[in-house]
């Protein structure tokens, strides 16, 4: 907790309900509509479904008409190689837009390699967390860098693509708009990610995901006091 500094309101964000439990044991919240997080009156609760679109317009629709002051993002994710694994809690203190730009004849270029838009500016796509920004309960986690999909990779030459282009770690099919939506509000924003699968053959049998919303919201409770 912040002592002697005014309560923060806080916006969570999450693509299903899935990844709100454990946390929340409650009815579902409506999809694009926030909702009161039980035990938390500082907190608010977004379900914005799954992928960049809905998260995009649930985000720029709810915080037009609202007054946040950090946007918190939680979810589940993919790994593209040890460490990290299955289970474990990461900070996403990178993430970008996978694919957004224009094909070169040596591979992708970005929105300001075509001079499109100006390095910085949130419509490059590209986000960051400044170390100093992240709340000390979270000294402990790994810092990765992220990719934001709108395809699950699971082809290997795909893989081996976006790793050369990238260097990710993870990728998620939200995390780069939540950025977009609240670097656009200038508002502060944190993505917390917990791994649920490696990125490889689509084997969702395989997926760990009972054990990464467990250890996700092992860390999300003293999160969100620290941030109060």
């Amino acid at each position: 907790m912040r002592s002697g500094l005014p309560e923060r309101k806080i916006l969570v964000v999450v693509a299903t309900n899935l990844e709100l439990s454990p946390l929340v044991d409650a009815p579902a919240f409506t999809e694009g509509t926030p909702g009161a997080l039980r035990g938390y009156p500082y907190v608010d609760i977004l379900v914005t479904g799954v992928g960049v679109l809905p998260t995009t317009y649930h985000l720029g629709r709810v915080l037009a008409g609202g007054s946040y002051d950090l946007l918190l993002n939680i979810g589940l994710c993919g790994s593209y190689g040890a460490p990290p694994v299955p289970g474990d809690v990461v900070v996403v203190n990178e993430d970008r837009i996978f694919g957004l730009g224009a094909e070169g004849e040596r591979g992708l270029l970005t929105l300001r390699e075509i001079g499109l838009v100006k390095s910085g500016d949130p419509e490059d796509g590209f986000f960051s967390t400044p170390e100093e920004t992240i709340p000390s309960c979270l000294a402990g986690l790994r810092r990765v860098k992220a990719i934001t999909v709108n395809t699950i990779h699971s082809w290997p030459p795909s893989i081996q693509s976006a790793l050369a282009l990238t260097g990710a770690r993870v990728e998620s099919m939200e995390g780069a708009a939540c950025h977009y939506a609240a670097a656009k509000m200038g508002m502060a924003s944190l993505q917390l990610r917990a791994v649920s699968n490696m990125v490889g053959p689509r084997d969702v049998a395989s997926w760990k995901i009972r054990e990464a919303l467990a250890s996700l919201h092992a860390v999300v409770p003293p999160l969100l006091r620290e941030l109060k």
